[in-house]
């Protein structure tokens, strides 16, 4: 045979002997080169001999390339470059007869979802775990890596018993074992795992001509699993000669760097020597040849993890040391700098860019070099779990799982397959008439299937005949596609096969390929390559998922949810590879995978803690401490965290001596989402080995401009250097690159946007007066929630009254529906007691009762809603409506017992549609009438006196209540303007009579429940109210409630006259309990400072204030005043609840946003204030 000369084994031709070799190097030997060089003089030398150079399966391509470039005739005749996995495929393609199929790891995560399904109930540990995300993948791996490490049912059986003082492992083992047994009878002789695979190439390895007298090579190898070294331990039998090249150091240096390499070493040495292979020290080979490397880049490589390491003393420039604020700027440091060495000679594929976690770089990384026009290529799959079309299968089954459910509906809709801007394909929906579709469900609580089988009449806004008969088109249209779908899945005898089938005719109705190949085409013109690959694999990739399931399980019947999850798994094991589109491309990888070769410069980025070394994260099925243990008990199994940080170790080695003139280690100091990131120990270890080796910031000056190849190049640049000069950084080096793209016009549109984006800041801008009129209103009848909607933000104004932006109703109660229906209740109440004639002060519990009832029932009548039959939570609520409708009426009954008041209005209208107008002139020509509707007005009338007092009630379901200084700020008009308007009203009845404002009072509808053990008075004292007291107020329902401290909870709250007598006529005895008005009597019978209460002429000068108030605030609406400046006081912000800050933009951080800021007041300078505006 021939052999592998220079101090390698050189046998006689003819005889027939074994042998191993080990060619080694260190990382920057020539060691890769020498070998090529000598097997491929060889295989020329001896054209009939089988040369098989087995390499990590994703190296394959390019050893091809390496090897090719490096024979004599440029092509690889005998040679031949396999994995482990395409030699098995060979030598099984050499064997006559049936074969099995190979399941790959989508075919797995099926299976074992199915397998998962029916065993769930037995499963102790993994049973509640089944559904969780990426747990099936977990499982995967777990029942992966036994079959890869020799660990059967057997072993499984032998170790259990051995874990007795180890009950939560041994659980977890059982479960593992159950899967594992149930996986393997699954596949039965007809599938083949990868796994396997390798067990059945152990067999074939001997009957195989292919390898019998062959020359194999092994390359690339850090180590191999049990069953790799089954196989190898019968190739070493059969072979001719078996070479294996090894990194280590020449005299044993660095043992954990090197650990696996020798590990690797000294069991294929162990497997030659027992069957009697030839593996003679001499005939192994140091290869001490170097390739040409800088000094430093040579120092690094000998000293990186040694102990103790040796400096480098002299300046370098060879090796650099970046930081950047985070992932962004690190990577445009990257892209210029590869510009700049491109411009100074190199080729791309002679740069090269690693990291520790690709993730964090690769969506970037795309788009940054697309842009910048630079070829490049990542190695690394792409997972498609969450691309558009894998997206559009799992909405559809969900669907069909939730029987056409808003969510699963919508976000079936919200498919770019579905919906489109124009009408670009026949079907497709356009996004507006989603949008309508959207808001319509919403408010109809259209939540289940029955309501899409039946035509749509709820009117909805201003919905006309129109609009709801497209609606309905849509309704039918969208039912109909899933007719035919739902007709299969949904049949209990359906197979899988007549699933999938009815599955991909669904599909063909939306046009899928035809529109992938349309966005294929489109990523190509826009230079995203990657993107255009993904769009032209995805599509038979999903197919081609479809064709497994069908060949795996297509005679079996399965239910949606089942067939759903199983179909889920194997989308999440969908990925997608790509291969170089170019031969001068610069390289992207990682730290485990990638191989490269030939590397002047290498960019090693992500040099942060956690990222690079990967964190190992081995927190699934088995943690380490269980894979300790199980490796006390014999079970090899895969690295474990501490072999793990050995192994990154070594392979950090090898990328950061790939380079033969420069590198650069770059780190973020922040995460792409703001987090702070700590450098790598990587950091440190390279400062030690180079003293004088500085650390550069991203963005130095001298880096600014050195990359910039074309005018587009430089427009990010200048943008972030205009931010840094705006965050205060004082050197302007981008001045230059200003006034050269101030002086393009091709430029120019783009710099204004630019400028103003950069120097953004809030101008206030007026509308034309005409367009205010005609937005706010021609008839210029106002409400006075508007000009207290006005009052807190005159933006938030104008989008809602002038351009009426609202918020989506929803088929829900909130809180505004809950007000509506109590006022409606309220005033249903009063007008069936002036129908039946009856008093409010002599009808019973019962009466009362069953006039609530009514007048419930009707309010619910008119409020067309079936939401309160939606759910039980609503019908609950519909009864909680009732009870508090009835608690508010029999308190304001006790209320009103307790003084001389009469009720005369319920639901007053004033201005236009109650005739009653409160008139405001704003400008010459321009007058404002105020509208609104008061809960109820009593009055009690001094005849004697020709005096009449009135008092404002105002009901309210929130959390509502009076604030003098709000009022003086027009925040709270509505209670005055009501007293006025009342006042008005009366005085109109009655012009002889002297109308005397009483009180403006908020009713707080409520529910309270307290009991007399935890209730204090109003000064916190003891409890009040006798027992006997309590009786007199106990409704008839005889419940134990303290009926005083319920109607003390329900007291009104606002602001009455600062009069006995006045108060007296409100509550006879306001001193005792229950205390109902926001008064605290002295004991001279006049009101404590404590009370919220005015004398009569503050009473009459806040009424003239409001007057003001309303004028200014109406005349500020229409003079198109619509600033955004909403008020704060003090933690209160005019923005807590409001639904436009999205829209607005406001941040007080930007030039020309401020605050309204209220001045803090007490009551004295309140009324002094206002005095003083009225010119007292």
């Amino acid at each position: 045979m021939t052999g592998i000369r220079k101090n390698g084994v050189t046998n006689q031709e003819g005889k027939k002997s074994m042998a191993l070799q080990f060619i080694s190097g260190n990382s920057i030997s020539d060691r890769t080169a020498v070998m090529y060089e000598t097997i491929c003089a060889q295989a020329c030398r001896h054209p009939d001999k089988n040369y098989i150079f087995l390499v990590p399966e994703q190296a394959t391509l390019q050893v091809q390339r390496e090897l090719s470039a490096v024979h004599p005739d440029h092509v690889l005749g005998n040679i031949d470059v396999v994995s482990f996995g395409r030699l098995a495929h060979r030598l099984l393609n050499e064997q006559a007869g049936k074969q099995a199929v190979l399941l790959d790891d989508t075919g797995k995560s099926m299976i074992l979802r199915r397998i998962a399904g029916k065993e769930k109930q037995s499963l102790e540990v993994f049973g509640r775990n089944l559904n969780q995300s990426g747990f099936i993948q977990e499982l995967k791996s777990v029942i992966s890596e036994f079959s890869a490490y020799k660990v059967t049912s057997e072993v499984l059986e032998g170790v259990l018993p051995t874990l007795e003082k180890r009950p939560a492992l041994q659980k977890k083992l059982r479960d593992i074992e159950k899967v594992y047994t149930s996986f393997y009878k699954e596949l039965g002789e007809e599938y083949l795992t990868a796994e396997e695979l390798l067990g059945v190439l152990s067999r074939l390895v001997p009957q195989s001509e292919k390898i019998r007298g062959s020359i194999i090579i092994l390359d690339g190898f850090t180590g191999f699993t049990p069953l790799q070294y089954q196989v190898l331990e019968e190739m070493l039998q059969c072979a001719e000669h078996v070479v294996c090249a090894v990194t280590e150091d020449e005299k044993g240096g660095r043992e954990e760097l090197f650990s696996m390499s020798r590990e690797m070493k000294n069991k294929l040495l162990a497997l030659a020597k027992a069957h009697h292979v030839s593996c003679e020290e001499k005939n192994h080979r140091y290869v001490t040849k170097k390739r040409k490397v800088a000094e430093e880049l040579a120092h690094l490589e000998k000293q990186l993890y040694q102990v103790p390491p040796k400096s480098w003393n002299k300046q370098t420039d060879a090796v650099n040391i970046i930081a950047a604020k985070n992932p962004s700027e690190e990577l445009g440091f990257v892209l210029r700098k590869v510009l700049s060495l491109v411009r100074e000679g190199y080729a791309y594929r002679e740069i090269a860019v690693g990291a520790g976690d690709l993730s964090v770089y690769r969506d970037e990384i795309s788009h940054v070099f697309d842009q910048a026009g630079i070829p490049y290529f990542i190695d690394q799959k792409k997972g498609l779990n969450t691309h558009p079309l894998i997206q559009f299968v799992k909405k559809t089954l969900a669907v069909l799982e939730e029987q056409m459910s808003y969510d699963s509906v919508m976000a079936f809709l919200r498919n770019p397959y579905v919906v489109s801007d124009e009408n670009t394909f026949d079907g497709d929906i356009l996004c507006e008439d989603l949008d309508r579709l959207d808001n319509y469900l919403l408010a109809g609580g259209i939540e289940r299937i029955n309501r899409w089988k039946h035509p749509w009449v709820m009117p909805y806004d201003n919905a006309d005949e129109e609009d709801l008969s497209r609606l309905n088109q849509l309704r039918e249209q969208i039912f109909n596609w899933f007719v035919p779908l739902r007709t299969v899945w949904e049949k209990p005898d359906t197979t899988v096969r007549e699933a999938m089938t009815a599955l991909f005719f669904f599909m063909q109705q939306f046009d899928i390929a035809y529109k992938l190949k349309a966005q294929q085409k489109a990523f190509r013109e826009s230079g995203e390559k990657y993107l255009a690959s993904e769009y032209e694999q995805v599509y038979a990739k999903v197919l081609g998922l479809f064709d497994q399931i069908v060949e795996l399980m297509g005679d079996e019947t399965l239910e949606v949810r089942v067939l759903s999850d199983i179909l889920d798994s194997g989308f999440e094991e969908l990925s997608v590879g790509f291969i170089p589109a170019a031969v001068d491309r610069l390289v992207v990888g990682d730290l485990m995978r990638t191989r490269l070769e030939h590397i002047r410069v290498l960019f090693v980025i992500g040099c942060n803690d956690g990222l690079l070394p990967k964190r190992a994260d081995r927190g699934g099925i088995l943690s380490d401490y269980d894979r300790e243990i199980l490796k006390g008990a014999g079970m090899e199994l895969a690295l474990a965290a501490r072999e793990e940080v050995f192994c990154q170790q070594y392979y950090l080695y090898l990328l950061l001596t790939k380079p033969s003139q420069k590198l650069y280690v770059s780190f973020s100091e922040t995460s792409a989402d703001g987090k702070a990131l700590r450098p790598a120990h990587l950091k440190n270890v390279i400062t030690k080995l180079f003293p004088k080796c500085q650390t550069y910031a991203a963005e130095d000056a001298y880096q600014k401009l050195e990359g910039l190849m074309q005018k587009k190049d430089g427009f990010l640049l200048l943008i972030n250097g205009l931010r840094s000069y705006l965050d205060g950084e004082k050197e302007m080096w981008w001045q230059e690159l200003y006034r050269y793209y101030m002086e393009d016009e091709a430029f120019k549109e783009r710099l204004d946007i630019m400028r103003e984006g950069l120097f953004y800041g809030y101008k206030t801008e007026k509308l034309d007066k005409q367009i205010a009129k005609k937005l706010f209103g021609g008839d210029h009848e106002i409400s006075i929630s508007r000009l207290e909607k006005y009052a807190a933000c005159a933006y938030a104004h104008f989008l809602t009254y002038g351009l009426q932006l609202q918020e989506r109703r929803q088929f829900e109660l909130g809180a505004a529906d809950y007000g509506s229906l109590f006022h409606a209740s309220i005033s249903h109440f009063f007008e069936l007691l002036e129908k039946r004639h009856l008093n409010w002060r002599e009808i019973t519990d019962t009466q009362r009762n069953q006039l609530v009832e009514e007048s419930v029932a009707k309010a619910m009548e008119e409020y067309q809603t079936t939401v309160f039959d939606s759910s039980a939570r609503n019908k609950s609520m519909a009864g909680r409506i009732r009870r508090m409708t009835d608690r508010t009426l029999w308190a304001l009954g006790c209320q009103w017992e307790h003084g001389a008041y009469e009720k005369t209005w319920h639901e007053l209208d004033f201005g236009r549609a109650g005739g009653n107008g409160v008139t405001l002139p704003v400008e010459e020509g321009l007058e404002l009438s105020l509208r609104g509707r008061i809960d109820r007005v009593d009055i009690m009338e001094e005849p004697e006196n020709n005096r009449v007092y009135v008092k404002v009630i105002d009901y309210k379901t929130g959390n509502t209540s009076f604030d003098l200084l709000a009022l003086y700020h027009g925040l709270q008009l509505q209670l005055m303007v009501y007293m006025n308007a009342a006042c008005e009203e009366q005085r109109r009845k009655d012009q002889k009579c002297i109308v005397i404002p009483a009180g403006i009072l908020y009713y707080h509808i409520d529910d309270p429940f307290v009991t007399s053990d935890n209730f204090r008075d109003f000064a916190g004292n003891q409890p009040v109210g006798s027992d006997e007291q309590n009786e007199d107020y106990l409704d008839s329902s005889g419940a134990a409630e303290d009926v005083l401290s319920i109607l003390e909870q329900l007291a009104v709250d606002g602001l009455v006259l600062d009069d006995g007598d006045a108060v007296r006529h409100m509550d006879h005895h306001p001193e005792e309990p229950p205390k109902v008005l926001p008064v605290k009597i002295k004991k001279d019978g006049t009101l404590s400072a404590l009370s919220s209460a005015a004398a009569p002429e503050n009473f009459e000068v806040l009424s003239w204030h409001v007057k003001r108030t309303t004028k200014r605030l109406g005349e500020k609406i229409f003079s198109g005043d619509i600033s955004v400046h909403p008020y704060r006081y003090g933690t209160q912000k005019a923005c807590d609840y409001c639904s436009f800050k999205s829209v607005c933009g406001f941040d007080p951080a930007f030039d020309g946003f401020d605050w309204k800021r209220l001045k803090k007041m007490n009551k004295d300078e309140i009324w002094e204030a206002i005095r003083k505006e009225a010119g007292e």
